[in-house]
């Protein structure tokens, strides 16, 4: 497994210095922590698969003593992974701009992880489904569609359910997070299972 992700990330070390250029212009732009953190990340592994298409590299890693279980695992690890190392980065580079050490407060991690783990399990099954030629589309619609959805839900959970968005507005902090963490983690999963049943039955 610790492979699959190493390889996801060697691809694509040519791109590690425009990550970190994107990463430092937002930053210096004061865009929002948890918007930056999750873009790189998914363009980490929407570049993943791209690359896994272009060198052709499902045929390679299926030939190879891979199970297509742990290929997928790898992509919903590897999202983790990208989301943790980005946070690093984001801090380190936050810092040195700064002039001082500039720490994500805890409540910013929970929420970054669990949107890349949201929009992950979104996207994933999708790229398995679909060609993968189609991935910046299949980014943007969701991306796009959340975007406004989530806001017109909660206006209308807000107008018609008043006391639902009360309970989660009077909830500590650490209940909050822990639950949106908990909800993110449980559709994870939901779409790890679903990712690996597609691309189970999938012929390349």
């Amino acid at each position: 497994m610790f492979h699959l992700i190493k390889k996801d990330l060697i691809i694509q070390k040519h791109l590690l210095l425009l990550y970190l250029i994107m990463l430092t212009i937002f930053i210096y732009f004061q865009n929002s922590s948890v918007f930056i953190i999750v873009l790189i990340s998914a363009i980490m592994t929407l570049n993943s698969f791209y690359y896994d298409d272009f060198f052709n590299a499902h045929k390679l890693m299926n030939a190879l003593p891979f199970t297509r279980k742990e290929l997928v695992s790898a992509k919903f690890i590897g999202i983790i992974v990208f989301t943790s190392a980005t946070m690093i980065v984001f801090m380190i580079v936050s810092s040195i701009l700064n002039g001082g050490i500039v720490l994500l407060a805890w409540q910013w991690i929970v929420f970054s992880l669990a949107l890349a783990m949201f929009y992950g399990a979104l996207y994933i099954p999708l790229i398995y489904k679909l060609a993968n030629q189609n991935l910046i589309s299949i980014f943007l619609f969701i991306y796009v569609v959340t975007a406004i959805l989530i806001p017109s839900i909660l206006d209308y959970i807000n107008e018609y359910f008043p006391n639902i968005i009360l309970f989660f507005y009077h909830l500590p902090d650490s209940q909050l997070y822990s639950l949106l963490l908990l909800i993110s983690v449980i559709f994870y999963l939901l779409s790890w299972r679903l990712s690996i049943k597609i691309y189970e039955e999938k012929e390349l």
